[in-house]
């Protein structure tokens, strides 16, 4: 027995349950209510750091540590509050099924993991409509909430209201609740706090002073159960992780310790958090909430709550403002237009935002089909990609539909084939390659969407349309397939690249150009480059990006020939940007994309009969017979 918990055992196995030195009088017969929590399910967070896109059902924590603690539960007769991230509950409606079956009680915990007192209001308030929703879409009518991070922010006591959250698990705004005792707000809200002694994740990495071990763990949390017998609210909030305390044995050891020391005591009783806030209700004399309505009139809900208009067929930009309203998007300014989104997809702008989504099937004179979940690895590249791209400001995970700030500049492909080659413009977009080769890949394999969308109908489509390349092309596929070792975009093509201008250059280039927008903000002259389009993201070779960048100036150095010299000079910019790069691979690759471009599936339209002849001799050159790049 742990010495801390020797004074407990003879305070209530001695004779008239006295504690030693002290009266009969000061005893508190009520039992110490234990609220056992556990955060996180499933990749929610990973997505929200985009080192996820989709779920993973073989994902350890759903694997191994959620069976185990639901069989620790179920064998000591534990209820537990489930703090879940509101895209894991709408992809993993079976493993919510199985909680509530077992009698435990949910709550939301952010859409991926947020830093949730950073957020503005507005996003907050469409992540607890999201959260709530996707928690009842799964069957838990009366969800919870935990803020991930642990800290509420100023104003969500007011956003709960709105959902009909009526038990919090956060750590209040300073000045707001007490420190340990539920606090009954009003309106019926009551906040059951935690402290951070009380997580095990804390314990285990961030306590860096003291970090603790299983064994340490055991002792310190019976240890704030002897602080929780001394408190008048006679409360104890315990924070455990599946992936903390769920998968190395040792430490889900220390939890069962722990759930069995507990549920052995015979002044401990285990209760949900919905349990203890309403027995604070109760003491306080507030009411029981009603059950909750949806709200009515144009305030906004979430599509998977209530039904809110779907997202309209095709690029009317006008018929995408009610979907962008009824999921709290408010776009400023009056534009409506349908942006050029190749083949694959519709893109729209609406006022500051841009609405993307996926065709299934591309705009192509053949049978060319492609998964529309696509967008979700888009999105989960963009939250990685910072300064290179616009950040996704919702994500419609059921329609597959992405919103985007609208950011301002033209395409650079525009700008060559209108005879412009700006060597700033052309260091920065050699700057993009190492920044992509440099984000992490978890989570983001994508290899089937590759191979639908690069593979089959560039490489396998000219082996057959040139039957004497399909030697060398297979090679390439088989090469391309077995690498996977790098972020790749997959896309990065002049097309997908933005070049804003500011100051005294954009207001000169408006003058000049029809589509040069001055209103980026910046010193006058400076350029910036946006990356769009990361639908084929992926983790493969790096070299791909480098070789498809580098086959469109080759392509237009064909096309334009006044323009061969400085397009040539952009092209070995672009090579010098990765020098680790093997100049034979991607000689070869280079060649095989140039050939793609004449014979597969997805030929340059600006390339007539003499620069395709052009193109294609160099392409044949460069996989079949040269090493050396050609600038």
């Amino acid at each position: 027995m742990h010495a801390h918990a020797t004074g407990w055992f003879r305070a209530v196995r001695g004779p008239c349950l006295v504690p030693e030195g002290g009266d009969v009088n000061t005893i508190d017969s009520r039992p110490v209510s234990v609220c056992l929590t556990f955060d996180h399910m499933g990749g929610g967070q990973e997505v929200g750091q985009g080192r996820r896109s989709h779920p993973d059902p073989d994902r350890q924590d759903l694997a191994v540590a959620f069976p185990r603690i639901l069989e620790l539960l179920d064998l000591r007769g534990v209820p537990a509050t489930f703090y879940i991230e509101g895209w894991s509950a709408l992809h993993h409606p079976d493993a919510l099924d199985a909680l509530l079956t077992r009698g435990h009680d949910l709550g939301l915990h952010g859409w991926v993991h947020e830093r949730w007192a950073r957020l503005p209001r507005a996003e907050r308030r469409r992540i607890l409509h999201d959260g709530t929703a996707a928690l009842r879409l799964a069957g838990c009518a009366r969800p919870g909430f935990r803020a991930p991070g642990g800290l509420l922010a100023p104003g969500d006591l007011e956003l709960f209201a709105e959902v009909g959250i009526t038990e919090d698990s956060s750590i209040l705004p300073a000045g707001v609740g007490a420190a340990h005792a539920p606090t009954v707000h009003p309106g019926g809200v009551v906040n059951v706090p935690f402290g951070w002694p009380a997580v095990d994740y804390w314990q285990y990495v961030l306590n860096e002073e003291s970090p603790a071990t299983p064994d340490t763990l055991v002792e310190r949390w019976l240890g704030l159960l002897d602080q929780a017998r001394e408190r008048p609210d006679r409360l104890l909030v315990l924070v455990a992780h599946p992936g903390a305390s769920g998968l190395e044995d040792d430490r889900f050891e220390a939890l069962r310790r722990v759930v069995e020391t507990l549920s052995a005591a015979p002044d401990v009783e285990f209760v949900t958090v919905a349990t203890a806030a309403a027995r604070a209700r109760a003491a306080a004399g507030a009411a029981e909430p009603e059950p909750w309505q949806p709200p009515v009139g144009p305030r906004w809900v979430a599509s998977r709550d209530l039904p809110a208009p779907p997202p309209p067929v095709g690029a009317d930009a006008e018929a995408w403002v009610p979907y962008l309203h009824a999921r709290g998007l408010t776009p400023a300014g009056p534009e409506r237009a349908a942006l050029c989104g190749g083949v694959s997809a519709d893109v729209v702008r609406v006022g500051d935002l841009v609405v993307k989504r996926p065709k299934r099937k591309l705009d192509v004179p053949f049978d060319w089909q492609a998964g529309t979940g696509r967008i979700l690895a888009e999105a989960a590249a963009l939250r990685m990609a910072g300064p290179l791209a616009p950040a996704p400001l919702h994500v419609d995970e059921r329609h597959h539909v992405l919103v985007q700030p609208y950011v301002h500049g033209r395409p650079w492909k525009q700008e060559l084939l209108q005879g412009r080659v700006d060597p700033e413009v052309v260091c920065r977009v050699a700057e993009v390659l190492p920044a992509v080769r440099a984000m992490p890949v978890r989570g983001l394999d994508g290899h089937e969407r590759f191979h639908r969308l690069r593979l089959m109908p560039y490489f396998l489509a000219t082996a057959q349309a040139e039957p004497r390349l399909r030697p060398a092309m297979t090679e390439i596929v088989d090469r391309l397939s077995a690498v996977r070792t790098h972020l790749v975009h997959g896309d990065l093509s002049p097309k997908n690249i933005l070049v804003g201008r500011t100051g005294a250059e954009a207001a000169e280039a408006a003058e000049t150009a029809e589509a040069a927008e001055p209103d980026r903000v910046g010193a006058a002259g400076a350029v910036t480059v946006t990356v769009l389009d990361w639908e084929v993201v992926h983790v493969g070779d790096p070299t791909f990006d480098q070789a498809f960048l580098l086959s469109h100036l080759l392509a237009k150095a064909s096309h334009l020939p006044e323009l061969s010299e400085q397009l040539r000079a952009a092209a070995a910019t672009v090579r010098r940007s990765c020098p680790e790069t093997d100049d034979a691979w991607l000689a070869r690759l280079l060649g095989a994309l140039l050939l793609a471009r004449v014979y597969g599936r997805s030929q340059l339209e600006y390339l007539d009969a003499r620069s395709r002849e052009r193109v294609a001799r160099q392409g044949r050159a460069l996989l079949t017979e040269s090493e050396e790049l050609p600038w």
